[in-house]
């Protein structure tokens, strides 16, 4: 007979990290909270909780809950993110993962989910740029989490025309007469876009595709004000670079 409580769960594995030998611990997220769980023998290929404890995989499963620690009973995958051997969906998914461990905590869990849930569903639809995906859940993230944009005016004067530039430091827009440096400002398309990103619904991530360039360029934008506000930094934009 099995002791303690069974607690069964639906969501997404969002880390993993190695417990001795075949074992690993998981940090699972769902709809409410964050769980973080012991899954005894999923690093051998024989283990029947293998792909369902893969990174990014949507699962249900059981824990087994004794004195405020859970372990892993069994699972059943729903979803998997399958890179399609394709370098940019595969770089994608890893900052999608790392944003995810580093930024989701148990209160933001519940506004996050939806986000993640809409996200993976997107990038496996054929035909979707997973880059321009990642970039709209960074900044949904981060609008979560307080770092987001204010993208409906200039953040000194309040006005709504004349926009040309952003301040990372101040949260936002900027109108031409507050500009005070030329490093503020910005191409029209790409303050469109910061505009659409921040403000969309989950329901719009796959209606947009925007160039791999400006994605990069917005990416590095969000991550490098990410890092001097909060210390966290995504090493897997390095590879973004790279794509």
């Amino acid at each position: 007979m099995t002791k303690g409580k069974i607690v069964n769960l639906e969501g997404y594995v969002i880390r993993l990290a190695d417990y001795k030998d075949n074992d690993a611990m998981i940090t699972f997220v769902t709809d409410k909270d964050t769980y973080s769980f012991l899954a005894r023998g999923i690093k051998k290929p024989t283990s029947k909780n293998r792909a369902s404890m893969a990174l990014l995989a949507k699962s249900k499963l059981s824990l087994i809950q004794t004195d405020g620690t859970y372990v892993l009973k069994e699972s059943q995958p729903l979803s998997y993110p399958d890179a399609k051997d394709d370098f940019s969906r595969s770089v994608s998914l890893m900052f999608i993962a790392e944003l995810c461990s580093k930024m989701i905590q148990g209160e933001e869990a519940e506004a996050i989910y939806p986000w993640l849930d809409a996200t993976m569903s997107a990038i496996e639809t054929i035909g979707n740029d997973s880059l321009s995906i990642a970039l709209i859940f960074l900044a949904q993230v981060l609008r979560i989490e307080g770092y987001g944009l204010n993208v409906d005016g200039c953040v000194v004067c309040g006005k709504k025309k004349d926009i040309v530039g952003i301040s990372l430091s101040d949260g936002g827009f900027l109108c031409r007469e507050d500009l005070e440096y030329e490093s503020q400002k910005r191409d029209v398309r790409i303050l469109k876009i910061l505009r659409y990103i921040f403000r969309c619904g989950p329901n719009d991530i796959a209606r947009v595709s925007f160039e791999r360039k400006e994605c990069k360029f917005i990416l590095d934008d969000l991550t490098k004000n990410l890092e001097e506000m909060t210390g966290i930094k995504l090493r897997s934009l390095e590879l973004v670079k790279k794509i």
